[in-house]
């Protein structure tokens, strides 16, 4: 989809938009030869936002870099961890601003799921097992895993000391699966799939006082301790609405108008990791993150 705003271009090439190949969406297609660098210079935009991964992504915001427009990517940019510091030159040079900002993707239980497990008998949490569905295509998949990854790590509150990748494609079916160890010996493992589902997949924390169980295809969150269930309630609508607010009204300091090359490094790590997985047909460990 492509949504236009005053001086605002939103491309989402998960559907097929905005990217240099003629690509259709819905049955129409944005004219036959429009590439993406002349369709920059006719809308004339401040601000892109990637809302999706795709093959080409990395050179289409070289260019928009380049321009200095302010770039916003809804999840990580796949093989930028190679060129940073020529990004960053680009971003110097350019006066243009590059973000990352993917809280918006994280389920919309999140901040009530800190809460809970803070204002409960909770206590610390020793095990962590998602299922989820991540789209189409194998880089969507890989933006879910590492919006899921980073979940891990604040749950956990402590750094991720051991990762293991596992993939697995057969024609259009995806399974992607990270297991995780933290520095204070908690353990996690997250599940992907391209399945169709629209809702939530499941959620379990086991923690040393209660345990907090989601499925998400029969009901909402909740948490078990001595002191019964206690369920946690949400508004899935309002994440993505507080996050478009901030892209809108929010003016980003200097010294945020850059991503972590840290963070961007594991990410782009896990991606290797699961093209190597589904080449190799084993399980790969990368280095902690």
């Amino acid at each position: 989809m492509i949504s236009m705003l005053p001086e605002i271009l939103v491309t989402n090439p998960n559907i097929h938009i905005a990217t240099v190949n003629q690509r259709k969406s819905g049955g129409t297609s944005i004219s036959g030869d429009l590439v993406f660098e002349k369709y920059l210079e006719e809308v004339k935009p401040e601000l892109c936002v990637f809302l999706s991964p795709y093959k080409g992504m990395l050179g289409d915001l070289s260019l928009c870099l380049e321009k200095g427009l302010h770039i916003i990517s809804s999840g990580p940019v796949p093989h930028a961890d190679k060129s940073f510091q020529q990004l960053v030159d680009i971003v110097k040079t350019n006066k243009a601003r590059w973000e990352i900002r993917d809280d918006f993707m994280l389920d919309p239980y999140q901040e009530k799921l800190h809460q809970a497990i803070e204002e409960t008998d909770f206590g610390l949490l020793v095990y962590y097992r998602e299922i989820t569905f991540g789209g189409p295509s194998l880089l969507s998949n890989w933006w879910r895993l590492c919006q899921l990854y980073d979940k891990a790590k604040a749950l956990f509150k402590s750094e991720i000391v051991e990762t293991h990748v596992s993939a697995n494609r057969q024609r259009n079916k995806i399974q992607l699966s990270l297991t995780l160890k933290s520095a204070n010996r908690a353990n996690g493992h997250i599940i992907c799939t391209n399945s169709s589902y629209k809702s939530d997949g499941d959620l379990l924390l086991i923690g040393t006082g209660g345990v907090m169980t989601y499925e998400g295809l029969h009901n909402g969150p909740g948490i078990f301790t001595k002191r019964g269930y206690q369920p946690i309630p949400s508004d899935p609508h309002l994440p993505i609405m507080s996050w478009w607010d901030k892209i809108i009204g929010e003016e980003t300091p200097a010294s945020e108008a850059l991503p972590s090359p840290k963070r961007m490094g594991i990410h782009n790590d896990i991606l290797r990791a699961i093209i190597r997985s589904i080449k190799d047909k084993r399980i790969i460990k990368i280095k902690p993150g």
